[in-house]
């Protein structure tokens, strides 16, 4: 029971840190915008890093201006350019980022509402930006920890598990415990193992299906790869597998979760 209140405990914890982060976190404000009669091909030559504006009559926004490779007539106005307001262009500002994410892969990008006035956008580009790659390992920080916990759960022994590692691996784990006790710390084992060693541990003693190991396989690049700061989404095609990679490691968390509660029911 004890093993069983941990684990939920933990994950009561790990979702309020994923519920904290905004779409706000990540969101660029201070718009440059249009008045509807203002004749956009001055304005829109003087900013050439922005794509999408929001056009407004008075305070009111009425539509959004995209920026256009087709040469446009100097005496155009942004009203007859503009493409109408939907809410479905429209996103508010303390919408989980979580929830939100998954929304880009099939629109670019979304204007963000403070209150009921859009003051800001945010686009695939800032999927690459501090917040979500906070969100990203938290989760896949959740995921090995529930890794470790079946783990510490499962053997009696510390011997039991490290036999199922090889010799190299058994010898590094053991090396760097005994530097470690030598500087007076006393390290929880299964603390220094790698995720590829946790995963490949489960997968002998689990029975878990061959598919556990290819979708750990590909967690694990993700991991990588946010860790070295990659980029891991520079496109249309690289969000799609971000969003993936995240949903693989969502359901194993799941997954294991359930042997979790099976092991503490025991």
């Amino acid at each position: 029971m004890q093993n069983r209140w941990i684990h939920t405990d933990f994950d009561l914890t790990i979702s309020s840190l994923e519920k904290a982060f905004k779409v706000g976190d990540i969101a660029t404000f201070g718009l440059i915008d249009f008045q509807a009669n203002e004749k956009v091909k001055i304005k829109l030559n003087e900013n050439q890093g922005i794509d999408q504006f929001p056009v407004r009559e008075g305070n009111d926004t009425i539509g959004i201006l995209e920026r256009s490779e087709i040469e446009i007539p100097e005496d155009l106005t942004a009203r007859q350019l503009m493409q109408p307001l939907r809410a479905a262009y429209l996103i508010s500002a303390d919408t989980s980022l979580n929830d939100f994410l998954p929304n880009l892969a099939n629109r670019p990008y979304y204007f963000v509402l403070t209150g009921s006035k859009i003051e800001g956008i945010v686009t695939r580009s800032d999927v690459l930006k501090l917040p979500v790659r906070l969100l990203a390992f938290t989760r896949l920080t959740h995921l090995e920890m529930v890794m470790a916990e079946i783990i510490r759960c499962s053997f009696k022994n510390v011997e039991d598990w490290l036999q199922l590692l090889n010799e190299d691996r058994i010898n590094q784990i053991k090396e760097t415990r005994d530097k470690l006790q030598k500087e007076k710390h006393d390290p929880d084992f299964i603390e220094l193992a790698y995720f590829a060693d946790k995963r490949e541990i489960l997968f002998k003693c689990c029975g878990l299906p061959k598919s556990f190991l290819k979708d750990m396989n590909s967690v694990e690049n993700l991991r990588n790869d946010i860790a070295h700061a990659s980029d891991f989404a520079p496109d249309k095609k690289g969000l799609e597998k971000f969003f993936k990679r995240m949903e693989r490691a969502q359901r194993w968390i799941t997954e294991l979760g359930k042997q979790l509660e099976k092991i503490g029911n025991s």
